[in-house]
């Protein structure tokens, strides 16, 4: 159950596209060429993403498949989850993930694997606990600012404004209520208690009305006691027989004609003017006051003893006498005593139903001393006593009612008392609703800043845990030290070269018993110690030849990437011992080897075939617009495609070909020894290769050429010619590299013009656009040389 595609759609590959990659049942290994930027990468991310990380982050598609049984060609799909194979991938997101370089001092320390990532958490936990105390620190102060008296934006502050409000205002209320010497004492209870009463829709100026009528109410009853009622009216018990002796007609008794012609007058007069008469019968004045003629003494006693006699008879006299003890007094009602306590309105009917009824004595009283006048006078009453005496009664019933409401208000004061201070809380509630208000704000504000704090106090005390917790992980961490020792020294030859020493959670990089500087720590060095990083996470728990015992799958993205020249060897030997192991210790085990670098491809090929895998077990390709094409011998020339990157890179520079330098040097040492058989240096020498070169081109050829040449000659003299020098690329900017590129194909073309057009010609495209393009470089550097190529003298 091998896998022999994959299809992949995400990373670079925004349409799903599949790739072959193994390509027979025979094949275990492949190599894949691609330039920088051709999705080389993507296709190891995607087998990482798959194997180590199960779960979607990049490719929304990723599918497998294999191949049909002999003797069919075609791919059937291959399900993931029936996929058993264990596949470990090194790239340049496990070097960024799992491997760190740091500075300390003038020592380099690195990191690996859980390491970064428990120090990344602690690193960002500490920064969250920097952070947490900052806010700690800034809410603390905002806290202790804002629960101070003196700062006005505290509820403090306003609850103080509270308190001085009620000093001025309820506590002297309260003193008036009790009575006592000194105002009311505010406390938290009763401020408390005003800040949680509940809102009144009474106006100030209607609860003030209500709270003075019960104020005044409660003074009047403070001091008072219980009162008596008024009594109630009863009549005079002989004024019925009083009124019926008014009424009563007395029979007249015998007279001369004089006489009765005197009662007959008496009779006619009113009550008044039979007064009147008898007063001036009785009185020494002599003129009449009816008819105001002059009356004589004598007349006037005459008329005075005629009525005498016609009054006193025996008769009129024992009705006179019997009037005279019937003696009806006018009714006093004493209610000075409830000025205080009946309504002025009920005082004064009182008054006038009081005045009205004694009134009405009087006026039986006057008739009763006419009738004494002229007791042969029946008296008609023109008045109802009765009706007086009625609503008399019935007024003073209306008293006492609010005598027996007064009474009964004096045994339940302490219960007005009680009313009196709600009500002052009341008032004083309404008083002081705007400060309370704006303290309930604040109070919310500052029990949520409490909140706040609290929760970042317990933030604190959490991240602070959790770093505690790491740094606990950080220290039960360990690597295989030696394993990566170890290969540091299969490497460099030198168990002194470089290795690593463990420090407090970290390793320092050492060299020769010295650290190592970081600035002395190149790119390939680095590399080098992640690469022995992986491997050494491989054997962990087994050893290499228990874990490769079982299929597996390896894929190597750019292993030889940015390695130092004389590290290469190295690198290549321990790769070759890796891969040995893995597919001798299992026939289906796979290897796929991802590169940018033409070198590592014809390399990796000879390492494979030094571990007797053959061409038939191994696959070459070329990542190409996002396909793969096989590269074999009737396709491929490693001389043209060298030239044809070497033309690319002039045009388009962009991608900063890492090996440009490399390049260049091969091309121009293949060239020079199969057409001259000499080296780079004779070149730009031999006088017989440059005959038809102009002086000046000779010139600015040898110049350019020795350039190069004093950049790479030592590497010539003392390495193989396989593995690639990078002084180039660390020496040289990218202007000074796209000239000494153009500066080569000019000097080939005027060479070998059709030499160079047969090599940079790919496929059927249109040459005269390469050439033409080569042309116009020419004439821009020698605007004075012919325009045609000069003809080499090697066909």
């Amino acid at each position: 159950m091998s896998i022999s595609a994959i299809e992949i759609k995400g990373g670079y590959y925004k349409e799903k596209k599949q790739f072959k990659i193994f390509t027979n049942s025979h094949q275990v290994a492949s190599i894949i060429y691609g330039k920088n930027g051709s999705g080389k990468s993507s296709i190891a991310r995607a087998f990482n993403e798959v194997f180590n990380t199960m779960e979607v982050t990049e490719f929304p598609e990723i599918n497998f498949l294999k191949l049909q049984q002999h003797p069919k060609q075609g791919l059937d799909p291959l399900a993931i989850e029936s996929i058993n194979t264990p596949c470990f991938v090194h790239n340049e997101e496990f070097t960024l993930d799992k491997v760190s370089f740091n500075e300390n001092g003038l020592e380099t320390i690195v990191m690996f694997g859980e390491q970064i990532e428990i120090t990344s958490k602690i690193d960002d936990l500490t920064n969250s606990l920097t952070s947490l105390k900052e806010e700690h620190s800034f809410l603390e102060t905002n806290y202790i600012a804002l629960n101070s008296l003196t700062h006005t934006e505290s509820h403090l502050y306003i609850k103080e404004e509270i308190r001085n409000k009620l000093k001025n205002t309820w506590a002297n209320r309260h003193q008036i209520i009790t009575g006592n010497k000194t105002a009311g004492r505010v406390d938290e209870n009763l401020i408390n208690t005003i800040i949680d009463a509940n809102s009144f829709t009474n106006t100030l100026e209607e609860v003030n009305l209500t709270f003075n009528n019960m104020l005044n109410k409660y003074q009047t009853l403070k001091s008072s006691n219980v009162i008596n009622k008024l009594p109630v009216v009863n009549l005079p018990q002989n004024i019925n027989t009083l009124i019926n002796l008014l009424q009563t007609e007395l029979e007249e008794p015998i007279l001369t004609n004089k006489e009765k012609e005197i009662l007959q007058i008496l009779n006619s007069l009113n009550d008044n003017d039979t007064k009147n008469t008898l007063e001036f019968l009785n009185s020494e004045k002599s003129t009449c006051h009816t008819c105001l003629q002059d009356v004589s003494p004598q007349h006037k006693l005459s008329v005075l003893n005629g009525i005498q006699k016609i009054l006193n008879t025996e008769e009129a006299n024992t009705l006179k006498n019997t009037l005279i003890d019937l003696n009806i007094l006018p009714l006093i009602i004493n209610y000075t005593y409830l000025e205080e306590i009946i309504d002025s309105d009920l005082k004064n009917e009182l008054s006038s139903k009081l005045d009205f009824f004694n009134n009405e004595i009087k006026n039986i009283n006057e008739s009763k001393k006419n009738k004494i006048n002229n007791p042969y006078k029946s008296i008609k009453l023109h008045f109802n006593i009765k009706h007086a005496f009625d609503e008399l009664n019935n007024i003073i019933n209306k008293v006492n009612a609010q005598i027996e409401i007064f009474n009964d208000e004096i045994k339940q004061k302490n219960t007005l008392l009680e009313e009196l201070k709600v009500l002052n809380l009341k008032i004083a509630s309404i008083e002081t609703q705007d400060l309370v208000k704006i303290y309930k704000g604040k109070l919310k504000n500052f029990n949520q800043l409490k909140i706040d704090l609290d929760n970042k106090a317990s933030a604190i005390n959490n991240v602070d845990s959790l770093i505690k917790n790491e740094q606990a992980a950080l220290s039960n961490i360990h690597i295989a030290l030696e394993l990566i020792n170890s290969y540091l020294q299969y490497i460099f030859y030198d168990e002194n070269r470089l290795y690593l020493t463990s420090s407090e959670n970290t390793y320092t990089v050492m060299s020769r018993n010295e650290p190592v500087k970081p600035s002395s720590l190149s790119i390939g060095e680095k590399n080098i110690i992640s690469l022995c990083y992986f491997f050494s996470t491989l054997f962990k728990e087994e050893n290499i030849k228990q874990l490769f015992q079982k299929e597996c799958i390896l894929i190597l993205d750019d292993p030889l990437s940015s390695f130092d020249f004389e590290n290469k060897v190295g690198v290549y030997s321990f790769l070759r011992y890796i891969l040995n192991e893995l597919h001798c210790g299992n026939e289906k085990s796979k290897s796929i080897i991802l590169t940018h670098d033409l070198d590592v491809l014809y390399n990796m090929t000879k390492v494979y075939s030094d571990i007797n895998i053959n061409k038939k077990k191994i696959g070459l390709f070329n990542l190409l617009n996002k396909n793969l094409e096989v590269i074999n011998n009737t396709n491929y020339d490693e001389y043209s495609q060298l030239l044809q990157n070497i033309y690319n890179f002039v045009i388009d520079s962009s991608s900063n070909d890492l090996n440009i330098g490399n390049n260049l040097r091969r091309v121009l040492e293949a060239y020079a020894t199969f057409n001259y058989k000499c080296g780079i240096e004779e070149l730009t020498r031999d006088p017989a290769i440059l005959e038809h070169f102009t002086e000046a081109q000779k010139n600015y050829f040898s110049n350019s050429m020795y350039r190069l040449i004093l950049n790479t000659e030592s590497h010539l003299n003392e390495r193989s010619k396989l593995i690639l020098s990078t002084t180039f690329k660390e020496h040289f900017s990218i202007d000074e590299k796209v000239k000494t590129a153009k500066d080569i194909l000019m000097f080939l073309y005027l060479l070998n013009p059709l030499h160079l057009e047969l090599h940079l010609k790919v496929g059927n495209e249109d040459i005269n656009i390469k050439t033409e393009q080569i042309k116009s470089w020419i004439d821009t550097t020698f605007p004075s040389a012919p325009t045609e190529p000069l003809v080499s003298i090697i066909s």
